[in-house]
């Protein structure tokens, strides 16, 4: 009973700080934790702890300076001196070759796609970056992907959301209502891996 207390009040006083904080939250939550964390609010803010709307303008503008950070940071001087694991190099040749064969106007394709798969995403975008891609259409192409896939984080995260208290309601049963969500987020999951690979297949063959 004292563990259960104290879960609870650890849970209160989390929720408490989120509900007190939403544009701190949703913006370095999202920076720092990424997809997952992006999404974990877009089911707290169907709980109404978050704005959503706040939720949506500070974790998309989290994920766009993201792409930004990464973009930049491999043509300073500074990043040629870090050392890079071997298995990164690997990665990054992999990704480099196929990018060889992306035209221009994919290049927006090129971005979203990376979003698709936990990994691959910082690694494309130093490849963008070492290509010499210019920077204006750089910006202008990643604002855009963060946008969408700003839309389709939250409109997944906040459905989760409103499908939990829905299945809880129906079944009065949290353990049913959780695997419920989780088979949800696991379809999600293997459908992100299987756009991912259909659009670069698609990119590489083109």
């Amino acid at each position: 009973n004292i563990k259960m207390l104290n879960i609870n009040l650890f849970i209160e006083i989390l929720k408490s700080f989120v509900e007190n904080n939403p544009i701190l939250i949703s913006f370095f939550g999202t920076l720092i934790g990424g997809e997952p964390v992006f999404i974990l609010l877009a089911f707290m803010s169907a709980q109404g702890i978050i704005p959503l709307s706040i939720l949506f303008i500070f974790g998309t503008a989290a994920d766009f300076i993201y792409d930004l950070f990464w973009f930049f940071i491999p043509k300073s001087k500074t990043a040629k001196n870090i050392p890079i694991p071997k298995f990164l190099v690997k990665k990054y040749k992999e990704i480099n070759k196929s990018f060889k064969n992306v035209e221009d106007h994919e290049l927006p394709l090129f971005i979203m796609s990376s979003k698709l798969l936990i990994g691959t995403r910082l690694i494309t975008l130093i490849s963008i970056s070492l290509n010499k891609i210019n920077s204006k259409k750089f910006i202008f192409f990643s604002f855009i992907s963060s946008i969408i896939w700003g839309i389709i984080i939250v409109a997944i995260g906040w459905s989760v959301g409103k499908g939990f208290t829905i299945v809880n309601k129906i079944f009065d049963d949290f353990r049913i209502a959780l695997t419920t969500i989780l088979f949800i987020l696991l379809i999600f999951i293997i459908a992100k891996r299987y756009f991912h690979k259909k659009i670069h297949r698609k990119l590489i063959e083109d």
